[in-house]
C-alpha cells in the first residue's frame, strides 16, 4: 500500500502578497497530507491557522504553529547531517518534508531568494533515478528533481542562517495509508 499524496499548492493563488508566503503554501500542502485529504486549507486560509499575516514572511516555525494549531502531527528535527537527510529523501516512505531553501542554489533556479519547498520521500526509477517528487509552491505542479541539488539548496539555506555546516533543518509528516 502507499501514502496519500497530497495535491500540489501554489502560493499564486491571486492574494495581494502571494509571493511572499510560500511557507504557507507548504503548510497548506503538508495539512492536506497529515489529515488524509479532510483538511486542505489555501494557503491564505493557513496562515490563519499559523496566526501570520500572508504579507509576512515565515518559515519552519510558523508552519509547526499553524499544524498544531489544526490539532496536526509532525515531527521537527533541527541540524540533520545532509547525508542523513538524503537517505531519508530516497527512503519509499511516502513521507512529506518541508525543506528551507537558497533560490540560488535550488536546480531550475528562478530567483534570489530564501523559499519553502516540500519533498515527497521516495527517489525515483528509470529516468528519474537519483532524483525525488518535489513541490515547488513557485510552480503549479510536482516536478523530479535531483536529489543532490535539492539537498545543496537547503544545507546552503543552512549555512547563511548561521546554523552548524552540513546540516539541514526538516519538518516532516506522514500522511495516512492509501485504501
Amino acid at each position: 500500500m502507499s501514502r496519500y499524496v497530497p495535491k500540489h499548492v501554489s502560493q499564486e493563488d491571486g492574494s495581494v502578497c502571494e509571493w511572499e508566503h510560500c511557507w504557507a503554501a507548504v503548510g497548506a500542502w503538508l495539512t492536506d497530507g497529515a489529515s488524509g485529504g479532510k483538511r486542505t486549507p489555501e494557503p491564505v486560509g493557513f496562515c490563519r491557522f499559523a496566526r501570520k499575516s500572508p504579507c509576512d514572511n515565515g518559515g519552519i516555525s510558523d508552519v509547526m504553529r499553524g499544524l498544531s494549531n489544526m490539532g496536526l502531527r509532525y515531527v521537527y528535527k533541527p541540524d540533520v547531517d545532509k547525508d542523513d537527510v538524503r537517505r531519508m529523501l530516497m527512503a519509499p516512505t511516502g513521507k512529506l518534508v518541508m525543506l528551507e531553501i537558497d533560490m540560488d542554489s535550488w536546480p531550475e533556479s528562478n530567483g534570489d531568494a530564501y523559499h519553502s519547498v516540500g519533498v515527497i520521500c521516495g527517489g525515483g526509477s528509470g529516468q528519474n533515478k537519483g532524483n525525488v517528487r518535489t513541490m515547488d509552491p513557485a510552480e503549479h505542479h510536482y516536478n523530479w528533481r535531483d536529489v543532490d541539488g535539492v539537498i545543496a539548496a537547503a544545507a546552503e539555506y543552512n549555512r547563511e542562517h548561521h546554523e552548524t555546516p552540513g546540516t539541514i533543518d526538516v519538518l516532516t509528516v506522514l500522511p495516512p495509508q492509501e485504501k
